[in-house]
Formats: structure tokens, C-alpha cells, sequence
């Protein structure tokens, strides 16, 4: 049984980094390079009435609300460690955004992204208090190969929509 529920996990997990990284990176074209590096710039432009960024801050921090979860789920389960981790998996995806040109490096999603994963770290271990799942070499290694055939059939989807 806690097997099962460690090969769920696996399957859930990697599932969950495959689509946050098709969102996003590998769904994007590089066009421009950005950034918005004045943090709380997305309060400003909301309280002038462009709801288009309270949306863009309650979608960062939904989508990183399931890493909390799984975070609080792992042996990593502290709450020190789950902000370090949303923000650095955060920082990550907003720096290849900036590199390869695939959208606006903004300081408020790092803010969003680590809120989101706290958030989902605490009602987490509120509501399953005794839940852990211990990831071993194998899990890692179920979740790396899930997450690399996730993404080769998406790259080979959009290979062929493309022509």
C-alpha cells in the first residue's frame, strides 16, 4: 500500500513539473527579453484597475500551490525548506524566461510562486498530518523518466502541428 502510494505520488509529481514547465517555457516563442525588477509593481497597476495582474498573482500562486503539497509530503517537509524551494524552482523558471526570451522576469512572481508554495505546504500538512512518502533512488528515477516521456510527447506533437 505505501508503495502504491509512492508510485501515485511519482506519477502526480512529475506530471505536475511537466506542466509547469510546458506553461512556463516550452510552450512559449522567444520574442523579447523584460524584466520587471520593482517588486509589489503588480499591486500598483491593480489598484489603477488592470485586473489582468490580480489574475496573473492568483495563478502564480495556484500553480505552485500543488509543490508545497509535495514538499510537505517528502521527507524535505519544513517549512524553511519550502520556501527556499518555491522561490529557487521559481527563480529558475524566470531566468530561463529571461535567457531564452519566453516572457517578463518579474520580481512579483518569485513573491507569488514562493507564496503559492507556502500556502500549499501548510494546508498540507494541516490536513494530512501523519502523511510522508519517502522517495527513494527508484522514485527519482520514476519521476525523471515519467517527466522526460511527458515532455518528448509534447515536443513531438508540436513538431507535427507545426509542419
Amino acid at each position: 500500500n505505501a508503495r502504491r502510494r509512492e508510485y501515485i505520488f511519482c506519477i502526480l509529481l512529475s506530471s505536475y513539473i511537466a506542466g509547469i514547465l510546458w506553461l512556463t517555457l516550452f510552450s512559449r516563442v522567444g520574442t523579447e527579453t523584460r524584466n520587471i525588477l520593482f517588486p509589489f509593481h503588480s499591486y500598483i497597476e491593480i489598484l489603477k484597475g488592470n485586473r489582468i495582474f490580480l489574475i496573473e498573482n492568483i495563478g502564480n500562486i495556484i500553480l505552485f500551490f500543488p509543490l508545497g503539497v509535495a514538499i510537505s509530503y517528502s521527507k524535505l517537509g519544513k517549512l524553511k525548506r519550502a520556501v527556499l524551494l518555491g522561490f529557487l524552482v521559481s527563480l529558475f523558471i524566470e531566468m530561463l524566461q529571461l535567457i531564452f526570451a519566453l516572457g517578463i522576469f518579474e520580481v512579483d512572481d518569485l513573491i507569488h510562486n514562493t507564496i503559492g508554495t507556502v500556502i500549499g505546504f501548510i494546508i498540507s500538512k494541516k490536513v494530512n498530518k501523519n502523511f510522508e512518502i519517502k522517495l527513494n533512488g527508484d522514485s527519482i528515477r520514476i519521476i525523471i523518466i515519467l517527466f522526460l516521456c511527458f515532455l518528448k510527447k509534447r515536443l513531438i506533437f508540436n513538431l507535427i502541428s507545426n509542419q
